[in-house]
């Protein structure tokens, strides 16, 4: 490990985990972008569906997070989520054929399961997310 490098690991509910050793992390967080870095001060804090990117060898590494929480200690910082996804992951023809149908559903919305349309909407917004990253 370099001097300004520190462990991040990313866990995922179905067990699914990223690991490096990385110089930066730039996270989106309630109170707006921050960025991590070695030594950074003990923090804890939760992740709305977002992206973030990571630095590794002075390349960045862009990554779709569907929620979850931050946890970040002196040498080590961890994000547990729902799912996530690295840019490479993400197929773009699944998750446009995925948001076509998930704005037909929130258009047809007829107040018969508001259950229905709070996960459509959900769904979208992470869909969306995913498709932020393919630009």
């Amino acid at each position: 490990m370099k001097n300004n490098e520190f462990l991040f690991e990313i866990i995922s509910c179905d067990g699914k985990k990223y690991s490096a050793e990385i110089i930066e992390l730039n996270v989106l967080t309630p109170s707006g972008v921050i960025g991590i870095l070695k030594n950074h001060y003990p923090l804890v804090s939760f992740i709305d569906i977002s992206t973030f990117n990571i630095v590794v060898n002075n390349e960045k590494f862009y990554f779709a997070v569907s929620g979850g929480v931050l946890s970040v200690k002196k040498d080590k910082t961890v994000i547990l989520c729902d799912t996530f996804e690295n840019r490479d992951e993400i197929d773009r023809d699944r998750q446009i054929k995925k948001q076509e149908v998930l704005e037909n559903i929130l258009k047809n919305k007829n107040n018969s399961n508001d259950l229905i349309y709070l996960q459509a909407e959900r769904s979208l917004k992470k869909t969306l997310n995913r498709l932020s990253l393919l630009k």
